[in-house]
């Protein structure tokens, strides 16, 4: 089953029905029943990268940057291809809870049928800040730095760092929680 799974042809590797036709509808998948060649963890999106310029068939979950910094093909979801447009329409749908003067993205909230044209697999990075309570003689120099970063001008800079901007609704959102920041 390896051997098919790590096919340098794509259209030769099994499909979902015929890996279910191999393990079995009841099998659990775990660890101990993988190669070790095949059953690799390794840390750092630089050390992955590292290990797949050097392993002919390797497949690893990357971040979108590493991805197009190395030059690396990415699989679609939900039919659709990891691009800026199809990340930001996943998390334009996601749940967004602003209570307490925050602003959280919750891209795994929800979306048992993603939207269509999305990609479904996202992570968000945060900076954590306190609603109130902050230090009245840096807070302009706070709201100022997380404006900047916010900003329409800086976001657009994102993709060439091969992150995704944050989509309007949610920019908006977090400009307007920055602006309340006590």
């Amino acid at each position: 089953m390896v051997a098919e799974c790590l096919a340098k042809d794509p259209d030769a590797r099994p499909a979902p029905t015929r890996l279910l036709e191999l393990w079995g509808t009841a099998t659990t998948l775990t660890a101990d029943r993988l190669p070790a060649a095949v059953n690799t963890s390794l840390t750092g999106s630089s050390a992955i990268a590292q290990a797949m310029f050097g392993t002919d068939g390797a497949i690893a979950y990357l971040d979108q940057g590493t991805s197009k910094l190395n030059a690396f093909g990415t699989v679609g979801l939900n039919n659709t291809g990891l691009s800026d447009t199809s990340v930001a329409a996943y998390l334009a749908a996601s749940p967004v809870d602003t209570a307490g003067g925050g602003v959280v993205v919750n891209p795994a909230a929800g979306h048992a049928n993603p939207p269509a044209n999305s990609y479904p697999a996202v992570s968000v990075p945060y900076e954590v800040v306190c609603a109130s309570g902050n230090d009245a003689a840096k807070l302009p120099l706070l709201k100022s730095l997380l404006s900047f970063l916010s900003s329409p001008a800086e976001q657009v800079k994102l993709s060439v760092e091969g992150l995704s901007e944050l989509p309007d609704p949610v920019r908006t959102q977090v400009t307007s929680a920055i602006a309340g920041l006590k």
